[in-house]
């Protein structure tokens, strides 16, 4: 079986941009964790791009079933991904939804009959809008972070608040805004339709790595983010995969919730919480690999990668997942030097 893996930021989606190094940092992680999970599995080949730009960025390398496509521009970027979606039997892409992005990589998937390991392009399309998600999470009786668009005439929200594009990534483009004065002055500047508001609320940031499979779910680990709130903008600086347990399976309740109310998710997924002393309430929907990921394996001593080949041979279904063992893994995601001692 052959296995296309595109990573878009490392693997030449952005080869004409200027990348933010945290971006190149998280999608080489996710690449490397994919990749080494893959490589574990007999009768695989596997193919995956690299941005020769990217040089800081580390790759899993010398093994023989592994093909590595170097690209210089976007030119070669769109030919070998066309390329290999036909040559390829399974594509797996790791990709932001900003600006439509995963949605159509899944759309070329889906045109030519290959398999998608994730979920496919009408679902990643639903989810890649948070005022959209929280609306028809919130029909389905699931306590959600108010969102309203910045265009919104009449915001019931007292500040501090936060502004972000309605389908950015984590935590990128990101802002804390304190006053109407700003709040004004950043509805002056700004594109209204494209970037929503919520509250800035108190609580605990927390994420669930969940297997999907078309109104079911699997709740793999609860995590907690680890965010940094400073000079009004926010940033993830790390991620302790499987550190809270789901004690009384409200977690693993809250992910069958969701798998009804996107009930063609399917595969990994991740959803991001705000815990408060009161509630429980849904941040945002990825309908795709998440940072957690690269802990998950280490953590549950399961390949993850695994379960998800076989649910997309079969019915989909993912059946019993036991666990190996359990324990937090940090992920970090402050470059090098940032670290301390």
């Amino acid at each position: 079986m052959k296995i296309l893996v595109l990573e878009y930021i490392t693997g030449g989606g952005m080869v004409t941009e200027s990348i933010p190094e945290s971006l190149v940092r998280e999608g080489a992680m996710m690449l490397n964790a994919v990749l080494t999970d893959l490589l574990q599995l007999p009768g695989i080949e596997l193919v995956t791009f690299r941005d020769t730009g990217i040089p800081q960025a580390k790759w899993v390398n010398g093994e023989k079933s592994l093909e590595m496509i170097l690209i210089g521009n976007q030119e070669a970027f769109h030919r070998s991904w066309h390329d290999l979606i036909q040559s390829c039997d399974v594509v797996w892409p790791i990709a932001p939804e900003t600006d439509g992005i995963l949605e159509r990589l899944c759309d070329d998937v889906e045109s030519r009959g290959k398999i998608l390991l994730t979920s496919p392009s009408h679902v990643v399309r639903q989810t890649a809008s948070k005022h959209c998600t929280q609306g028809l999470l919130a029909q389905h009786g699931i306590s959600v972070v108010p969102t309203y668009r910045l265009s919104h005439s009449r915001i019931d929200l007292s500040p501090p608040w936060v502004v972000k594009p309605d389908d950015g990534v984590g935590c990128e483009g990101s802002f804390i805004v304190d006053c109407d004065e700003d709040l004004n002055r950043c509805c002056a500047e700004m594109d209204l339709e494209t970037f929503v508001i919520q509250p800035l609320i108190e609580g605990q940031s927390l994420s669930l790595s969940v297997l999907f499979n078309r109104g079911k779910a699997v709740l793999l680990s609860s995590n907690r983010q680890c965010v940094d709130y400073s000079a009004n903008s926010i940033h993830l600086t790390g991620c302790d995969v499987n550190a809270i347990e789901d004690i009384d399976g409200g977690f693993a309740r809250l992910a069958t919730q969701v798998a009804k109310a996107f009930s063609g998710l399917w595969g990994y997924a991740g959803i991001d919480l705000i815990v408060t002393e009161k509630d429980i309430l849904v941040l945002e929907i990825n309908p795709r690999l998440t940072t957690s990921y690269v802990g998950l394996s280490d953590a549950l001593g399961i390949n993850v990668a695994e379960l998800i080949l076989a649910g997309s041979e079969g019915t989909g279904d993912f059946g019993p997942i036991k666990p190996k063992n359990s324990r937090s893994v940090f992920i970090s995601l402050k470059a090098d030097n940032e670290h301390g001692h």
